[in-house]
């Protein structure tokens, strides 16, 4: 098989993105029903090293820094690239955010709807559609203060910003031409340093932390003629990613061992399902649906978390359904309407 074949459209992407997507839901249950993760079982393997919610959250990243190093990498032009970044991001977060304040809240609030949309917190909230919210942007007046997890509105939403963030530096070094693979491992080794360093200032930790995995998808992109994917490899790669753990170095390990891990689930097994995605891509709603819906339950009912996991993703897939269809699919229309640069240009 050729590298052409292995890593053509026959593949698992959709598969593995709507699986990690699932697993922050059933990690998310123990947060928001019990009121930790301790008990969760990844964590608990792991002697708290890491979720299955963290796992799944790396999961994207390295998949993403692979695939949106590959978009810009064929395209090759800085606008047709941020406009497909901004339409696959925005519009379902915008849907999601103006549903959460206008429709949930009112309805949900202790608060009388005169205190409620009279509150600077309600509008605040609206600033989450930016990716970084201003103030206390994560919360809104009278809403779940009394759950389990109290207060967070959607705790899923915060790492968007580190998401596009990552597609800015990927924009950066292609407009000057330099997405090049002594950059991708120069930005490698960079990240993982600062990561290490831990300057108690979040946005810088928490950016170095999230490119770190996005980076190790842009070299594995970069590198994909020279890697071999095999399946005795991959069980080596298992085998000492648990040696990694045992020894406390799991989040290293997934650096390296966890991305060759995943890649060869997506592009080297023969065990390829890409008609998962054929009624849609239902990842990203599943993503930023879930946690306002789960907190509702948690809200009403008292839920052993598995439970509460199972009850949770059938309603927030429903949602996804209908985001994908009505919203994201729609918008990403829009990635193939040819706009004149020139007035474009004029107009800047």
């Amino acid at each position: 098989m050729s590298k052409s074949d292995i890593y053509g459209r026959v593949n698992n992407l959709d598969l593995l993105r709507l699986i990690a997507a699932t697993v922050v839901i059933l990690s998310h249950s123990f947060d928001l029903f019990l009121g930790s993760k301790e008990k969760e079982p990844l964590y608990l393997l792991t002697n708290g090293q890491v979720s299955s919610g963290n796992v799944s959250v790396i999961i994207f990243f390295l998949i993403s820094g692979y695939l949106i190093t590959q978009s810009y990498d064929r395209s090759q032009d800085l606008y047709k690239f941020l406009r497909a970044r901004v339409l696959r991001i925005f519009p379902a977060l915008i849907v999601v955010v103006l549903l959460t304040v206008f429709i949930m809240g009112p309805f949900i609030t202790t608060l009388s709807p005169s205190e409620y949309f009279t509150s600077k917190e309600t509008y605040t909230y609206l600033t989450m559609i930016l990716l970084h919210p201003l103030g206390n942007g994560g919360y809104l007046p009278g809403i779940f203060t009394n759950n389990v997890f109290p207060s967070a509105v959607n705790g899923s939403l915060w790492t968007l910003e580190y998401e596009f963030f990552c597609y800015l530096v990927v924009a950066l070094f292609g407009f000057f031409r330099q997405l090049n693979k002594p950059i991708a491992v120069g930005l490698l080794l960079a990240t993982v340093a600062v990561d290490h360093l831990e300057l108690s200032v979040s946005l810088i930790d928490n950016a170095a932390y999230f490119l770190s995995y996005f980076s190790a998808g842009m070299v594995f992109y970069l590198f994909r003629d020279s890697i071999k994917l095999r399946g005795s490899y991959f069980l080596i790669a298992l085998l000492l990613l648990v040696c990694a753990g045992w020894l406390g170095y799991l989040k290293e390990g997934l650096l390296v061992l966890g991305a060759y891990a995943v890649f060869y689930l997506v592009f080297g097994t023969k065990f390829k399902y890409p008609g998962v995605s054929k009624h849609g891509d239902f990842s990203y709603g599943m993503y930023i649906f879930a946690f306002p819906i789960q907190q509702i339950l948690s809200e009403n009912f008292e839920l052993n978390p598995y439970i509460a996991f199972i009850v949770s993703a059938l309603i927030t897939f429903v949602f996804a359904y209908a985001s994908w269809h009505l919203i994201e699919k729609r918008a990403m229309k829009f990635k193939r309407v040819r706009v004149n640069k020139v007035l474009i240009e004029k107009a800047i």
